[in-house]
């Protein structure tokens, strides 16, 4: 393994230096290096180590996992190996993690001692014979042993100090976890196993200078965001993996060039669970801890953990450094997961801007007549208005949990939402039609934009009975609901822009987006919100207040651009209103042929029926699918004319909507039928 020269300095820390590290807490490793060029500290094993590293030999079928320390470097390795064992995942239970992969940093720590050094030595004699066993080289001896073999390897060092042909070589996965909760995770480790003596202050103030072993977090993590675009490099957050481990193991097999069944990922998915690997480290440590009975290496991997033991003014320290240290870097990470029964539908972080409207904004809308929701939001990167409540949902719209058998129906709002919803719901139940006289179409169906604007009894009771009293908390009825149903055949509907859910939406199943002229959803918008109480000004105001995205959900032709740019994805069918009140008979056949399996005719026109709207509006009477002002004068349902604007707007608004509807459309091919 001698080859190139190691291209930095490595230093000793000075006796004072020692021993100020000794004052902080940091009783182990006795004495430390610092490799001169990145500040970064090590122990003085690494001196005779580091050109071995630098030239470590890896090979092509080998998969390298690599991270910060307490990032989840572990947890990665189990899941890596059962990937590439998912016929085996047995022998997780019967042989150390660290005999199946090669951690080669151990051979610059402690590998004189313990169960996994007593197997490492065995393996080397089986292996290299007698006079090869040599405790300072055992893991790198053990893993040159297996070149060829399709070995995993994990390293925490920073990549400039492992072999440059690394990236060329083999496939890298490097898994990213956010400073705080790291930092947390560091101290407690580093005391259980009798590294740090110190208190947690002190530990957070020696982390931000990079001052414990293994260096600067933010070198190590900018160092791997540089490679994130090289094919053999896969970036992975801590965070996703423990939102959604099913759908990040499915794409780490895709990137190792993999791709199980859905039943093989499951099985790698259940063994490398929090429990699993937990009970699993009671029969199979992992490391030396002082207090067995007391501590674990697993901690509980909770994402925001860093919230209950680190305090404010710490915090607040943390926060300065952050924005400090990621100037120059386009990373986000998510610091919290408070809601056990949202931690499904949390991944990566939100990645908009979202602005609370100033008191002269919301003083204007009351002025034009928009009276509710009494406070809204702005995102800055689309100009749209949306309820102050989309503040605390937007993280959970973004990473919802969509299912590959779901189908979401997505439009701008009063564009057939809601006939399309019902519709699609009927072609997936074409035999029990007959319930949609009994049961609201909430109910049946998943509008979870709901969450943001107001939830009725009917939620209420469904959320009682499926998680029980204490889970009935009105802000995220709609999406506890609709994800305790996953896996089902799933009706899903938002009127949120595309690039408002989540990002792989698109991939993951079945999307229906209904679009409808502009100057009838204009109309029937300024209509519905009148019915509701929400708006109370005159149709000339609405209009120019519409046209300029001043309406809750923003700008309509941003949000039917996003969907027409994705028209020819197999995934979406891109459905016009005008053509379903022409023709529905074609339109639902058309619809029921994308969604799969095709029906009968005499199915079809039994779905065509019950989602007439004499139908719908007849059931509207028995079943109310909103709460109306006046329910004698007012329908959620007013008829769904094609060309109704035509009564309603006078001439001179309607000469401003055609110029900017010219405006507008000048980018987009779509034509619409205004009669």
């Amino acid at each position: 393994m001698e080859g190139k020269e190691i291209p930095y300095d490595i230093e000793d820390l000075s006796q004072e230096e020692m021993k100020h590290r000794m004052a902080q807490g940091f009783v182990r490793p006795a004495k430390t290096v610092r490799i001169r060029q990145t500040n970064t500290l090590l122990p003085e094993g690494y001196r005779r180590m580091a050109s071995i590293y630098y030239n470590f030999n890896f090979g092509s079928n080998d998969v390298v996992v690599a991270s910060f320390p307490k990032s989840g470097t572990m947890w990665l390795r189990e899941i890596v190996w059962g990937l590439r064992n998912p016929d085996h995942l047995h022998i997780a239970d019967e042989e150390l993690l660290a005999i199946r992969t090669f951690f080669f940093d151990l051979d610059m720590l402690d590998a004189r001692k313990g169960q996994t050094q007593d197997m490492l030595r065995k393996q080397v004699k089986e292996k290299c014979g007698e006079e090869a066993v040599d405790d300072q080289f055992l893991v790198t001896r053990l893993a040159s042993a297996h070149l060829g073999l399709p070995r995993v390897i994990a390293s925490h060092l920073h990549f400039s100090l492992l072999n440059p042909d690394l990236i060329n070589t083999c496939k890298v996965v490097y898994v990213a976890r956010n400073p705080k909760d790291v930092c947390l995770s560091s101290y407690k480790f580093l005391h259980a196993i009798g590294s740090y003596t110190g208190d947690l202050n002190t530990f957070v103030g020696e982390f931000m200078k990079g001052k414990n072993v293994y260096g600067l977090y933010w070198e190590h993590l900018k160092q791997a965001w540089k490679l994130k675009d090289h094919p053999n490099l896969h970036f992975i957050f801590f965070e996703d993996m423990r939102s959604n481990p099913m759908r990040e193991v499915s794409k780490l097999s895709h990137f190792l060039g993999l791709d199980l069944s859905e039943d093989q990922l499951k099985r790698v998915v259940e063994n490398t669970s929090y429990d699993k690997m937990k009970a699993r480290e009671e029969k199979l440590p992992l490391v030396t801890l002082q207090h067995k009975a007391k501590d674990s290496f697993f901690q509980g991997g909770r994402v925001g953990a860093w919230r209950d033991d680190i305090p404010k003014e710490l915090t607040q320290k943390m926060d300065a450094w952050i924005a400090e240290n990621s100037k120059d870097i386009d990373i986000s990470f998510r610091y919290s997961g408070d809601d056990k029964l949202l931690s499904n539908m949390n991944g990566g972080e939100f990645p908009y801007n979202i602005e609370d409207l100033s008191q002269e904004e919301m003083e204007h809308r009351m002025a034009q007549g928009f009276v509710r929701p009494a406070k809204a939001v702005r995102i800055r990167h689309t100009n749209t208005l949306l309820p102050e409540a989309y503040r605390r949902m937007a993280s959970i719209y973004y990473n919802f949990n969509f299912g590959s058998n779901d189908v979401v129906v997505a439009s701008f709002p009063k564009s057939g939402n809601m006939w399309l919803r019902e519709i699609v719901w009927g072609l997936r139940n074409p035999d029990h039609l007959h319930i949609a006289d009994e049961e609201l179409l909430a109910i049946r169906t998943f509008f979870i934009d709901q969450d943001v604007l107001e939830s009725g009894e009917r939620l209420r009771k469904q959320a009682r009975e499926k998680f029980g009293e204490e889970a009935v908390d009105e802000r995220f009825l709609l999406t506890r609901l609709t994800s305790a149903h996953l896996g089902l055949p799933r009706v899903i509907a938002s009127n949120l822009h595309f690039s408002l859910l989540n990002p792989d939406l698109i991939n993951t199943c079945k999307v229906v987006y209904i679009a409808r002229n502009p100057k009838d959803v204009c109309l029937s918008y300024y209509k519905f919100l009148h019915a509701i109480g929400s708006y109370t000004g005159d149709l000339n105001t609405f209009v120019g207040e519409f046209m300029k995205g001043e309406t809750v959900y923003g700008l309509y032709w941003e949000h039917v651009k996003q969907a027409w740019k994705l028209k020819d994805h197999p995934n979406l069918h891109f459905i016009f209103f005008e053509d379903m009140r022409s023709n529905p008979m074609k339109e639902v056949s058309k619809l029921s042929h994308f969604l799969g399996p095709d029906l009968s005719e005499d199915q079809l026109k039994r779905v065509v029926e019950n989602t007439s709207y004499d139908k719908m509006k007849a059931r509207e009477k028995k079943l109310p699918l909103v709460n109306l002002v006046d329910t004698e004068k007012d329908s959620f349902f007013q008829g769904g004319r094609v060309g109704a604007w035509r009564d309603d707007i006078p001439k001179e608004l309607t000469e401003k909507m055609d110029a900017w509807i010219a405006e507008n459309s000048k980018d987009i091919d779509i034509s619409f039928r205004y009669s």
